[in-house]
């Protein structure tokens, strides 16, 4: 199934140090391969634009950083949002507040067509984000599991798993 979000054009609205925009859609989930905003107050918004109007179906988020083995520090409180006809607007139910999940998703009734999505986190401080992903609409409900192929930390030479996803 197509991920509309990978390897689109990414951009943020700040970055911490090598931690850019463009390492949310490369397709990698590690520490070394997520974008990292600057640590002040949110929100702090990640916005992906996609090759072309897209009937989105699925959004996923893996988020937080993997120190020693555990996924820590995922984006507790935020929302997507989509671009169609230049007009922003809330994604119904792709939302979270006091999120503890690093992987989270959120499967649509309805497609929504957008050209852009936008993620836009509450949190102050560091917001990290290994991954955001896209899918196409599916009715049957069949999409990628948000359970992300985890790539070992390059730093730490661990492998991070979580039990919630």
């Amino acid at each position: 199934m197509k991920d509309f979000a990978l390897n689109a054009r990414a951009v943020a609205s700040s970055t911490h140090q090598v931690y850019t925009a463009d390492k949310a859609v490369d397709g990698v989930v590690s520490n070394e391969s997520r974008w990292i905003s600057a640590a002040k107050p949110g929100p702090h918004t990640l916005t992906i634009e996609l090759a072309a109007k897209a009937p989105i179906g699925c959004l996923q988020l893996v988020s937080g950083w993997c120190p020693e083995g555990a996924w820590i520090h995922p984006v507790a409180s935020f929302r997507f949002e989509a671009r169609s006809e230049g007009q922003w607007k809330a994604v119904p139910g792709a939302a979270a507040a006091g999120n503890r999940r690093h992987a989270w998703e959120c499967r649509l009734k309805e497609p929504v067509t957008a050209d852009a999505i936008r993620l836009v986190a509450l949190d102050d401080g560091y917001v990290r984000v290994a991954a955001v992903r896209a899918f196409a609409f599916d009715a049957k409900g069949m999409y990628p599991p948000v359970a992300p192929p985890i790539e070992p930390d390059v730093r730490h030479g661990t492998l991070c798993i979580s039990g919630i996803y």
